[in-house]
């Protein structure tokens, strides 16, 4: 700590620190060079927004078709005024097994 400053060494210090923010600029503006022509512009924009409103949209009337047919489908399947009777269970009788005749020996 008993190290004095020079004016020398804060004109060298300045200067390292002024060559290492232009290479940090050099770098930084290449870098948005770069960048620059892939972004989107404002037209690109109002292109996706008319896109995404038109799949909304369908979207919602899909929806709408969707769960009123299900509605109407369960409304169909609960009303008792509409309702077929079941048809009576159909039954098949089949004659007891018979054991094979014993022969005398």
């Amino acid at each position: 700590m008993s190290e004095h400053i020079t004016l020398e060494s804060v004109d060298q210090r300045i200067s390292s620190i002024e060559l290492r923010l232009t290479a940090f600029e050099a770098r930084t503006e290449a870098r948005w060079d770069a960048t620059i022509p892939h972004l989107a512009t404002k037209a690109d924009v109002q292109a996706l927004r008319g896109d995404m409103q038109k799949w909304m949209l369908a979207t919602v009337i899909a929806l709408f078709f969707g769960l009123g047919s299900l509605i109407l489908s369960i409304s169909n399947h609960f009303d008792s005024g509409n309702a077929r009777p079941t048809p009576p269970p159909v039954i098949y009788y089949l004659p007891a097994p018979q054991a094979p005749p014993v022969k005398a020996p």
